[in-house]
């Protein structure tokens, strides 16, 4: 009996390990620089009939892994557009359920067509079901330019004439460099990102609905920019010069130098731009009826000229195989000196004729950044990461403003103010996040995530008829003080059965702020602080159908939006004085639930991705535009609630093997509840009428292989009229153009590349509220022309003693 019951167990054994399901892994690889390949199609055949079995996209390291594979004999088809396509065949058995197919090297697609010869170049987008990642080193019109120009360059991203960052037409957009804030936020990220070199950046990734894992910050989804980082051994880098018409002139560089367990990287940075800034405002002043019953108009000029240095260090040390550190950090200096003159003129009773104002700005900026970073590999199926980062800015700002008056009575007054503030930051981040994969397709991710983040900022302002008169104007002094403090947990649960894919999670976020403002003489028993503390849950659901080549995906996310220190501020901005600028201490953090489909289809010759979404934003925070006579304030305030839906196009496709298209089409209706407003001390509420409107924006690439190693890049934007708070938007576009010629083996590349050549860039807004209805308008230089010269170095070479893991950060 004995006997038997062993053997019976034995048989079960041996049907339950034959019934194993097999595993194919694998590694696709660059065959000239193994550098591993991201986002490459990987399809398994069966070998006889040629059906579909299951397929994948490698990640970013060219790693790819497929499960759940029944005995049999496959064709596996590896595709990338810009490759030649690839196929092997492999077998899976009782006795070997598990293959590896190591690294699989695929070369660049080259053809001799009429002596063109057309060359493969890495895909400038590509596609991953939760994010879209577009490739910074194929932006040639971005090349000698900054990141804020390759942020202009990607679908569904604008940046307009102020330099604000939006995504899908909504500006509550969160911007990352290398996973993490590093010092960037709402008030300086503009001018960081405006001297961070473009050829620094090796990607951006836009996650458009994230899940609980990461930081819920920011209503329309994550901007995250990725600087360069290459792992082979050796020593390499690249030194680039560039110059514009403007008078704008960059150098930088970097080395990285990889030797057995170490990795070190450097990069160095000098950049001065110029910029000619222009502008008007007409306002018409209206009488109970609409009619109008007086005008103030203004119209500007000025320059703007941005001068820093950067510099940054990366090391990475390799303990063991399971075990690694890392220090990442920068350093930031930068000097802004923008000189303006305002025009007025105006029939206000009581006011003035015509007016002139001189304001001259310098602002200074420090910032330093130092991330340490641990990851402990417990095995194949199980990591911990661990962060701790410290961001600290200072910044001194200086304005002078002389202003000059003509009265109705011909009588000429004049006055002068000069304002002189100093403000620091500190921001500490700690994280940890801890992966653990159990059987073949579950995956359980959980950590911790705390930012602590600390502003004070002091305005003082001399006032007078002349600069040698001024004195302290007490009424203009301010000590303002913000904390803010998060402390979240989170995890998330992922599952795939079949062709059919989920993952939940859940984040908890306690909150805590507090805002102190002081003018002259105050305190907190005069002026107490305005304090916040609260608990939110953040949840999120993703589920995914795998069909053939096709796969489509249903997500949702809560996410949130707080006030900056900026719009809580209630200080004034005085640089223009007929438009006042006022932050609102009172906002609370407005909150959206996002939901979205997506389908995404690779194939050999194209690549294209749709998705449809909705969001409802709650507590919607907006400018709010009121006038006081001939002065026109602005205050943040949280109005009403808003709904936006629509849905984009991506596509990328190959004409004729020399044109490399990529297309972006999307379509939004945004609909904004209508409103009441009383600001302070007025009597007359504001009322905001409800606004929605159909609006869309087009973007498309030509990428474009010619003789002689040229490369020749042409980008056009353009998007409609659109919906916004007390009004509209009028529709923009733009056209650039670049041109890259390659030498000594592609070592030495001069770019020349032109930007805004329809002189088009520029931003106009029409607003009306209760007593004015005005038109604005901005713009920052008109056509440029630069270019740029670039020399790559270096002895690189595959390394053997380490992969090229990559930590997985989250802000």
């Amino acid at each position: 009996m004995e006997k038997i019951l062993i053997a019976l167990i034995c048989t079960l054994l041996i049907s339950s390990a034959s019934a194993a399901p097999g595993i194919l892994k694998g590694r696709v690889a660059d065959s000239k620089s193994n550098e591993g390949v991201g986002y490459v199609s990987v399809v398994i055949e069966d070998a006889a009939t040629k059906e579909y079995v299951k397929g994948t996209v490698t990640d970013e390291t060219g790693s790819f892994e497929i499960n759940d594979l029944q005995p049999g004999m496959f064709l596996v088809r590896i595709t990338m557009i810009g490759y030649t396509p690839l196929e092997k065949e492999f077998t899976i058995s009782e006795t070997a359920s598990s293959v590896n197919l190591g690294t699989i090297s695929i070369e660049e697609d080259t053809q001799l067509l009429d002596e063109v010869t057309v060359v493969g170049q890495r895909s400038q987008i590509q596609f991953q079901l939760d994010k879209r990642i577009f490739n910074a080193g194929q932006d040639l019109t971005a090349t000698g330019g900054s990141a804020l120009d390759i942020l202009s360059n990607i679908p569904s991203i604008e940046v307009n004439m102020e330099e604000e960052i939006s995504l899908r037409g909504n500006s509550g957009v969160t911007v990352w460099i290398n996973g993490r804030a590093s010092g960037l936020s709402a008030e300086n990220r503009s001018r960081i990102l405006s001297q961070i070199p473009a050829s620094n950046i090796d990607r951006v990734e836009i996650i458009t609905n994230p899940s609980a894992k990461y930081n819920p910050e920011g209503t329309v989804g994550i901007i995250n920019i990725i600087m360069k980082e290459k792992r082979e051994m050796g020593y390499f880098g690249s030194i680039q010069g560039k110059t514009d018409i403007n008078g704008g002139y960059g150098l930088d560089g970097n080395y990285n130098y990889n030797r057995g367990k170490l990795e070190t990287a450097l990069s160095l940075s000098r950049r001065v731009d110029k910029s000619d800034l222009s502008g008007y405002s007409y306002r018409s002043n209206l009488d109970a009826q609409g009619s109008e019953h007086s005008y103030l108009n203004m119209t500007t000029r000025g320059t703007e000229k941005r001068s820093s240095y950067l510099g940054t260090l990366g090391m990475t040390y390799h303990i063991s195989p399971l075990i690694q550190v890392g220090l990442n950090s920068y350093g930031f200096l930068e000097t802004e000196i923008v000189p303006e003159t305002y025009t007025y003129s105006g029939n206000m009773p009581g006011s003035f004729l015509s007016g002139r104002r001189h304001t001259h700005k310098e602002d200074n900026m420090k910032i330093g950044n130092i991330e340490l970073n641990y990851r402990q590999m417990f095995n194949e199926k199980s990591n911990l990461d661990i962060v701790v980062a410290h961001n600290n800015m200072d910044l001194n700002d200086y304005g002078a403003y002389n202003q000059s008056y003509i009265s109705p009575e011909e009588k000429q007054t004049s006055s002068y103010q000069y304002h002189d503030q100093e403000a620091t930051t500190n921001r500490w981040e700690i994280q940890a996040d801890y992966v653990y994969e159990f059987g073949e397709s579950n995956r359980l991710e959980a950590g911790y995530k705390g930012d602590l983040f600390a502003c004070k900022s002091v305005v003082e302002t001399l006032s007078g008829t002349t600069a040698s008169t001024a004195m302290p104007d007490n009424d203009l002094f301010n000590l303002y003080n913000y904390s803010l403090d998060v402390h979240a947990l989170y995890a998330t649960y992922s599952e795939q059965i079949g062709k059919i894919g989920f993952q939940v999670g859940l984040r908890g976020e306690k909150t805590k702020s507090e805002v102190l403002s002081f003018g002259f003489g105050d305190d907190v028993t005069n002026r107490p602080a305005y304090k916040d503390n609260y608990l939110d849950l953040y949840p999120s659901a993703y589920l995914s159908y795998q069909l053939d080549r096709d796969e489509f995906q249903l997500n949702y996310s809560r996410r949130v939006s707080r006030p900056s220190w900026f719009h809580l501020n209630p200080f004034p901005d005085l640089t223009d004085s007929t438009h006042i600028v006022l932050g609102n201490p009172y906002l609370i953090p407005q909150y959206a639930n996002s939901l979205e489909l997506n389908y995404i289809r690779t194939s050999d010759n194209l690549m294209l991705s749709a998705s449809l979404y909705y969001r409802d934003i709650n507590n919607v925070i907006e400018q709010i535009n009121y006038a006081e006579g001939e002065i026109m304030k602005s205050v943040f305030e949280n109005v009403s609630n808003s709904m936006a839906t629509g849905a984009e196009l991506i596509v990328k496709n190959k004409m004729f093997r020399r044109i490399d298209l990529t297309s972006c089409l999307n379509l939004f209706y945004n609909r904004l509840n209508g409103f009441t407003y009383l600001p302070p001390g007025v009597n007359v509420p504001v009322t905001g009428e409800p606004q929605d409107g159909f609006a869309w924006a087009a973007r498309v690439t030509a990428n474009a292989v010619l003789p002689y190693d040229f490369l020749l890049q042409i980008t056009g934007n353009y998007n409609s009229r659109r919906v916004i708070a007390q009004g509209l938007m009028n529709p923009d576009g733009s056209l650039d153009a670049g041109v890259r010629k390659s030498f000594f083996d592609r070592k030495l590349h001069l770019t020349v590349t032109a930007r805004n050549i329809l002189n088009s860039r520029k931003t106009t807004s029409i607003t009306s509220g209760t007593g004015f209805h005005q038109e604005r308008m901005q713009a920052r230089s008109g056509f440029t022309l630069g270019t740029s010269l670039t020399y790559a170095f270096g002895n690189q070479r595959k390394s053997n003693n380490h992969s090229n893991t990559q930590f997985d950060y989250e802000d």
